[in-house]
């Protein structure tokens, strides 16, 4: 599947995992709640392509180019997201997780996402106050589930 060409097609909840989608064009495509959850998308390019609510939990992002692309609600935990573009994206309540945003331009989009433990280009881990936010309303939940 290397190489593949999904530009401006509609894969809508498409259930993809642990496949190699390297250098894949994926511009324009609407990927809304598909899982590539541990794919192999480096250098793949989803320009402009709506990804929102997604799953993409274990992928390897690194240097795929997500410029003006719908991220939010999208799962990027324990994603390879080294040298990834994120110039325009909406990150709208992106949930990073552990990732490691080694050498990733954000281009400042970045203070709408969730981070929890989030390790940044500098070195910092960081939770912000929407992971906070986050991990507040998941220990009330399991507190009422308790009940």
């Amino acid at each position: 599947w290397s190489g593949t060409d999904i530009m401006e097609n509609d894969l809508d909840g498409i259930n993809i995992r642990n496949v190699d989608f390297q250098k894949s064009c994926l511009i324009g495509a609407n990927l809304e709640r598909s899982c590539f959850s541990g794919c192999d998308l480096r250098r793949s390019v989803f320009r402009n392509a709506n990804l929102k609510g997604s799953n993409m939990r274990e992928a390897n992002l690194q240097n795929a180019n997500f410029s003006d692309a719908n991220l939010e609600g999208t799962d990027l935990r324990d994603a390879n997201l080294t040298d990834t573009f994120f110039k325009g994206a909406n990150l709208r309540n992106c949930f990073f997780g552990t990732s490691s945003l080694d050498c990733t331009d954000f281009s400042e989009v970045l203070e709408s996402a969730i981070l929890i433990s989030t390790i940044l280009p500098d070195g910092r881990k960081i939770t912000n106050e929407k992971g906070k936010q986050y991990l507040r309303r998941k220990e009330y939940e399991m507190i009422v589930d308790k009940l």
